[in-house]
């Protein structure tokens, strides 16, 4: 509902045919970018489809643009000024990305304050894991069965980390580190 306002607002907003339809191309973009960053939706078939429409959307409004008046407007000053900056977003993204891991990356040793937020982290994933091993086999399976979609998936993708990750298990699309599964093992 939404992103619907919002492609009808930007023709309001803008004058020029072509700024109407980059705007709309803009609107689609960064709704896009909500929907695959945080899945709004519980099927994760819904989301594809969010995803496709943005898609079709955003092509429709760049090849339209063949057709766009340009109007008065001195548009090819803006466009150009667009371009440059949308050409060097990427570079602009990966210094950000560099500064970011450089002031919060991981740094050893630890800090006290580190080691006891992981250390509640940890209490409650094994209060978690303890509270679950008790459920008996057939209500296990009815909980299961009834989660949405997502919760499933990231379910089972946890405990498939924590089986590589704690346990020392194999995966074909992500390495463990050998050392904390063997820290683990010697452990109990």
């Amino acid at each position: 509902l939404s992103k619907n306002f919002l492609i009808n607002l930007s023709m309001c907003v803008a004058t020029a045919g072509v700024s109407q339809l980059y705007l709309v191309m803009t609107v689609c973009v960064v709704y896009m970018a909500g929907v695959i960053t945080y899945f709004p939706y519980r099927s994760r078939f819904a989301n594809m489809i969010e995803v496709l429409t943005a898609v079709s959307i955003i092509y429709a409004s760049s090849l339209l643009t063949w057709f766009a008046e340009r109007g008065d407007t001195d548009l090819d000053n803006q466009i150009g000024w667009t371009t440059a900056l949308l050409s060097f977003s990427p570079l602009i993204a990966a210094t950000g990305a560099f500064i970011y891991l450089w002031r919060f990356g991981i740094r050893l040793p630890h800090t006290v304050e580190e080691r006891k937020r992981m250390q509640a982290a940890f209490q409650e994933v094994a209060m978690v894991a303890a509270a679950i091993n008790r459920i008996p086999e057939e209500v296990g399976v009815e909980v299961m069965l009834r989660l949405q979609e997502w919760d499933c998936y990231y379910l089972r993708k946890a405990m498939h980390t924590a089986n590589i990750e704690f346990l020392g298990g194999e995966s074909a699309w992500r390495i463990g580190d050998k050392s904390i599964s063997s820290d683990v093992a010697s452990a109990l």
